[in-house]
């Protein structure tokens, strides 16, 4: 009965649209074949200069440059609403942590390199994941040993990355992406940049093409940035906190 009643609906529905004109319904076609185009906001860049932020610590955020930590002989440092981080003498980043029961663990070679990094549980208290790097004399990453542990097996399993392309990319964790193009108002204190489909913290998203203005004081410390939506009217800010 259902399958009948369906048919004779494709079959109103496939009379009323013959029975409307040819050139409206070309019109129609013509106006759903044109694209979608978003008006893209305008950003002021005057006063600003192309700007090398390599230094930078970073990960969807500039979070600082470890010179500047160590300076300043900063332990903490909590973008609010984001993630927060903990920070060594060298001012390298040790652990990460967010909102979640997870959270990150890294050490490094007494020349900065990064030795190892582990996903970690504060209830209970587990280590789901962990890998080891080891380098070469000359300091090129050569290998690396994973550890898993699976919770509901309660079993471990080990393996060993050679893919030094892919370790290369993975030991520059929280090094800045050498493709990201900066720009500095030194006058103003304000670093620009751009991003495009960002997610945040508890999934909040700014969707299409974004600014993002990071606002730093006279000890070159972050105080906070602004995300403002080029493509949409959502805006978002993060205030950043240090511990000393």
């Amino acid at each position: 009965m259902l399958k009948k009643i369906g048919f004779i609906c494709c079959v109103l529905c496939f009379l009323n649209c013959e029975q409307q004109p040819k050139k409206s319904v070309e019109t129609s076609q013509q106006q759903d074949s044109l694209p979608k185009i978003k008006t893209v906001k305008t950003v002021d860049e005057t006063g600003f200069e192309s700007f090398d932020a390599s230094e930078y610590l970073s990960t969807q955020l500039l979070i600082g440059k470890s010179k500047t930590f160590t300076k300043e002989k900063i332990h903490n440092l909590h973008i609010v609403g984001e993630n927060s981080y903990k920070v060594n003498r060298q001012g390298l980043i040790v652990a990460l942590y967010n909102i979640s029961n997870n959270y990150g663990e890294y050490t490094y070679t007494k020349s900065g390199l990064l030795k190892t990094t582990a996903t970690k549980q504060h209830t209970p208290a587990l280590t789901y994941y962990q890998e080891t790097f080891h380098y070469q004399k000359n300091g090129a990453v050569q290998k690396s040993l994973i550890s898993r542990y699976n919770q509901h097996t309660k079993q471990s399993t080990k393996e060993t990355n050679t893919d030094t392309i892919a370790l290369k990319k993975q030991v520059r964790k929280f090094k800045l992406v050498s493709d990201v193009a900066f720009k500095i108002n030194r006058k103003k204190r304000i670093i620009l940049t751009y991003g495009n489909d960002l997610v945040f913290c508890c999934g909040e998203l700014m969707p299409g093409k974004n600014s993002i203005h990071y606002y730093y004081s006279e000890n070159q410390l972050i105080d906070s940035v602004v995300i403002n939506g080029l493509t949409s009217d959502k805006k978002m800010t993060f205030t950043y906190k240090y511990n000393y």
